[in-house]
This record gives structure tokens, C-alpha cells and sequence, in this order.
């Protein structure tokens, strides 16, 4: 195995780790938001934290999530092996590049950050999987 694939899985799976975190908040932030504004939770009361402590702690793991992806991406792209499965990567690398500047632009938050990250994290696993030769779309190779 080669540097640059060593380090592209390395960097691929730490961005997996932190995007899926990032996702967890996003559902927490979501239930949080959902009990709020049913009235079902008292100010204090709740055994989750603030909204806006997940959202804060969320938005800094999409952005360290971003950044090992585009490495890991990076060293695909250096070692010239990039096949048609990394597209599924790239897509998904996209999907968090839309929410990281349409949160800078517009202040894109709360449930909608968790649907584009529902998709942009699917879409990673799906390129994960079809990398180890477990995808639906061609099967193992």
C-alpha cells in the first residue's frame, strides 16, 4: 500500500468519525428544537445542552470534517488513482461544501444543516463502502 493511499484512508476515516458526529448533534439539536418548541422542556430542565451549544460544537466538526475530507481527497487526487467510486466522495464533499459557505453566507442552521448533512454523509458512506468493494453500484472488484 502506498503513502498516499495510507494516508487518504487515514484522513478519509477521521473526516467519517467527525462528519458523523457532526450528524449525532445535528439529530440532538433537532429532538432539542422538537421538545422547545412543544413546550415539553422547562429553561434548565432539559438533559441536553443549549441549541446554540450544539450548533456551535456541530458547525466546528463540519468544518474539521471538511478539511480532513479534502486531504484525504487530495491524496487520492496526488497518487492519480482517482476512479469513478470517488465520485460518490467528491459528491458528498460537496454537499458539506454548500453547507460550510451557505452557513457563512446565510446563517444555514439547524434542521436544514441536518438534512444536507443526512445526504453529504450517506453519500461518503456510500463511497466508503464501494471503495472496500462492498457498494451496491458495481459490486466487488
Amino acid at each position: 500500500m502506498t503513502s498516499f493511499l495510507s494516508w487518504h484512508i487515514g484522513l478519509s476515516l477521521l473526516a467519517e468519525i467527525q462528519l458523523a458526529l457532526a450528524l449525532v448533534l445535528g439529530i440532538l439539536y433537532w429532538i432539542q428544537e422538537r421538545k422547545l418548541k412543544q413546550k415539553k422542556v422547562f429553561v434548565g430542565e432539559s438533559s441536553l445542552p443549549s441549541l446554540e451549544t450544539l450548533d456551535k460544537v456541530q458547525y466546528r466538526l463540519l468544518v474539521i470534517g471538511f478539511i480532513s475530507l479534502t486531504l484525504g481527497i487530495g491524496m487520492v487526487v496526488l497518487e492519480s488513482s482517482l476512479k469513478s467510486k470517488q465520485g460518490w466522495m467528491f459528491l458528498g464533499w460537496s454537499v458539506y461544501g454548500v453547507i460550510l459557505y451557505l452557513r457563512r453566507l446565510t446563517g444555514f442552521r439547524g434542521r436544514r444543516v441536518l438534512w444536507y448533512s443526512l445526504i453529504g454523509f450517506a453519500l461518503v458512506i456510500l463511497a466508503s463502502l464501494h471503495g472496500m468493494g462492498i457498494g451496491m453500484m458495481g459490486g466487488a472488484r
